[in-house]
This record gives structure tokens, C-alpha cells and sequence, in this order.
């Protein structure tokens, strides 16, 4: 392992190059790299630490994440749950309101023949 930038260092671990600045600020001034052409020159032990530091981050991040993760997979079932319910309770309304729509134009209907009858039958007395 030779000297290398913070480019050349955020490329070998897969991070941006943000994500070392930030570790890079994070470290003691004793363990700051140099600065030469305005560019940081990081030597082995420092990329030593600069890593460590990374991996750390990346397992804390992980555990975080199992530990919502569990959460969350809870949360989406009892999410889909109650959609599940909800849809389940609107099938049943349509089906309802489908039934009271066939009544009412039966009903409708119905009333319609009665008025006919009773417009025949005024028909049939006048003559």
C-alpha cells in the first residue's frame, strides 16, 4: 500500500469522497494526513484508521437497520392487514348498495306498470 488520495482511497472502499473528508475531520490532529497541493496525501496508517472508522460506521448502520428492519416488516404487515380489512369491508358495501340499486328499480319499475294501469283504466271510464 503506497500513499493515496482521497479519491483514490473513497474509490478502493466503495464510499464517496465526502464520507472520508468527513472521517478525515473526525481524526485527531495528530493523525490528520497532510495537505500537498491542496490535495490530502493519506499514508498507510492513517488509510488504516480512515478504514476502521468506515467499518465501524457501516456495522453500527447495519444493526440500526436490522433493528428496524424487524419494525418495519411489522409495520408493513399490519399495514397490508388493515388494507386487507378495508377492502374486504368496501367489497361488502358495493355489494350492498348493488342490492339496494336492483330494489330500487324494481320498485321503480313496478310503480311505472301501476301508473299505466291506472292511466288504462281513466282511459277505459272516460269512453
Amino acid at each position: 500500500m503506497a500513499d493515496k488520495t482521497i479519491r483514490e482511497l473513497s474509490e478502493e472502499l466503495g464510499v464517496s469522497k465526502q464520507r472520508i473528508q468527513q472521517v478525515v475531520d473526525n481524526l485527531p490532529t495528530s493523525k490528520k494526513p497532510q495537505k500537498i497541493n491542496n490535495r490530502y496525501v493519506i499514508n498507510i496508517d492513517i488509510q488504516k484508521e480512515i478504514k476502521k472508522n468506515i467499518q465501524k460506521s457501516k456495522n453500527e448502520s447495519n444493526k440500526e437497520n436490522n433493528k428496524f428492519g424487524d419494525k418495519k416488516t411489522t409495520s408493513e404487515n399490519d399495514y397490508l392487514s388493515v388494507i386487507t380489512m378495508q377492502l374486504k369491508e368496501k367489497d361488502k358495501q358495493i355489494e350492498q348498495l348493488q342490492k339496494l340499486l336492483e330494489q330500487q328499480q324494481i320498485l321503480t319499475l313496478q310503480a311505472n306498470k301501476k301508473v299505466e294501469r291506472l292511466e288504462m283504466d281513466k282511459e277505459d271510464q272516460e269512453d
